[in-house]
């Protein structure tokens, strides 16, 4: 999807804010009804916050992870099919890198 490849370039750029823009990104899509931003969009977010130092930006998306996992679990018990978001190996893994890479 377009908006992973935006939040994987903030990831790789040398943009102080680039944390903070990517977090943006997430935070517009989910304001976008129909729009589901997937693990794979949630770990490229964590990413960034890991590759520039804001380690509180990636456990705050892993919670809001979680949070969705629960609320996906709730609303399929109701018959509604939506995708889930899961946090997977990859997403505690960059979490812990982002805690590990903090001096």
């Amino acid at each position: 999807a377009p908006f992973n490849a935006v939040i994987t370039a903030y990831a790789r750029s040398s943009d102080p804010n680039a944390a903070e823009r990517a977090l943006a990104v997430l935070d517009r899509l989910d304001a976008i009804a129909g729009v589901d931003a997937t693990t794979t969009t949630h770990n490229a977010v964590m990413d960034a916050c890991a590759k520039h130092g804001e380690p509180g930006l990636a456990l705050e998306v892993l919670d809001r992870m979680m949070a969705k996992g629960v609320a996906d679990d709730d609303e399929s018990r109701n018959g509604s099919t939506t995708r889930r978001c899961r946090p997977d190996s990859t997403s505690y893994d960059t979490v812990l890198n982002a805690f590990a890479r903090c001096e």
